[in-house]
């Protein structure tokens, strides 16, 4: 390591990287860079050589107590150098007047509509940026994940097929609230978008404008999907990617359902449900509908998620090309969705654990056994 850092030092020196930093307009960081890494050299060659005497002490007295001084003045110094080396990129900075900073629009869209979710399309989607993360701070459900994570494919293909329609995405997905950018606001009203209130940004800080020139605008969507209802109609698919191109030719009111054994004729007017509770990893739902049907939750289907009607457990079904949903009897029921991850291998280790457990046991009994004998 020391051996390379002279080199670099002498390549820094020689005016190696003159050309390149000159190239990019960065000569003059050329002292500071060979500032710095003459320090780096200087902290490497001491490091290095209190180990290689640490190390020639301990081999020449031979003594157990010295090597463990030894081996815990290695280990400071190296904490040493690393604390060194790492304090000039701590930073601390107070996020309380960027991402936690108060949001009224936030928490009168939460109040108004708790279940419903929000697009936002006048910043890009990403949990690091405070425009955006401050929003779900404040209870809100975003439509689609942040840009640093990657949906999994049949997501990804359900976004990208409503691409070039985003009013017909926002319906299917319960999307009842969307912020967008001034300049977006004639093409989504001839849509059928409707204005609700103007918004701007004070510093950090999301409040109502309500002049003509405010950068932002809340719309709410036309005749968006509950969360959870009941629809009486659907159609019978067998593959995803026929789901996903009926989808786009059905009207709303008929949802596509994977693998069912017949097409719904029912009631073309969906029953909506109640959600009773819904927290990160479990939704319980109560319904009351005078005809049978399945009951569709505009949320992703997974295969850890687990459902119960009525207390027994009842088969999933993809609807709608990502969604989920169950079928119910006509009547009042109770269904309840968990997410419960690797359940099977969890399950599978309990039992191993138990199994390596019991031949330890067996075994030490074994040999207590021989050597009393």
């Amino acid at each position: 390591m020391v051996t390379i850092l002279i080199i670099s030092l002498l390549y820094f020196l020689s005016g190696g990287m003159s050309q390149p930093l000159s190239e990019l307009n960065l000569i003059s960081k050329r002292s500071a860079l060979t500032a710095n890494l003459t320090i780096v050299l200087f902290r490497s060659t001491l490091l290095a050589s209190i180990v290689i005497l640490v190390a020639y002490l301990s081999l020449k007295t031979r003594t157990a107590k010295l090597a463990t001084i030894a081996m815990w003045l290695v280990l400071l110094a190296i904490s040493f150098d690393a604390f060194l080396v790492g304090k000039p990129f701590i930073h601390t900075k107070d996020l309380s007047d960027s991402f936690y900073a108060e949001n009224p629009i936030a928490e009168s869209i939460a109040e108004e509509t708790p279940l419903a979710r929000t697009a936002i399309t006048f910043v890009q989607p990403n949990r690091m940026n405070p425009f955006y993360w401050n929003w779900r701070y404040h209870g809100l459900k975003i439509l689609g994940p942040a840009s640093e994570k990657k949906p999994a494919l049949p997501v990804a293909a359900f976004f990208e097929a409503f691409a070039s329609n985003p009013k017909m995405l926002h319906q299917l997905t319960s999307t009842e609230n969307v912020l967008i950018g001034r300049k977006q606001l004639a093409a989504f009203q001839a849509l059928g978008y409707t204005y609700k209130a103007g918004v701007a940004v004070e510093k950090t800080k999301f409040i109502f404008d309500e002049s003509a020139t405010s950068p932002i605008a809340l719309l709410r969507t036309p005749n968006a999907l509950p969360r959870a209802a009941i629809y009486h109609r659907w159609r019978n698919v067998s593959t995803q990617k026929d789901a996903l191109v009926a989808i786009q030719t059905e009207p709303i009111s008929q949802i596509i359902a994977e693998n069912v054994k017949t097409n719904g004729e029912g009631s073309p007017t969906p029953t909506i449900a109640e959600i009773i509770s819904e927290k990160s990893n479990s939704m319980i739902i109560e319904t009351d509908s005078d005809e049978s049907g399945i009951l569709m939750v505009t949320d992703t289907w997974h295969p850890d998620v687990k459902a119960t009607l009525d207390g027994k457990p009842i088969s999933i079904i993809r609807c709608n090309s990502i969604m989920r949903g169950v079928e119910v009897p006509a009547g009042k029921h109770r269904v309840e969705f968990h997410y419960r991850p690797y359940s099977t291998v969890f399950r599978v280790s309990i039992a191993c654990f138990f199994i390596l457990m019991l031949w330890w046991a067996l075994s030490f009994k074994r040999r207590k056994e021989l050597s009393v004998a």
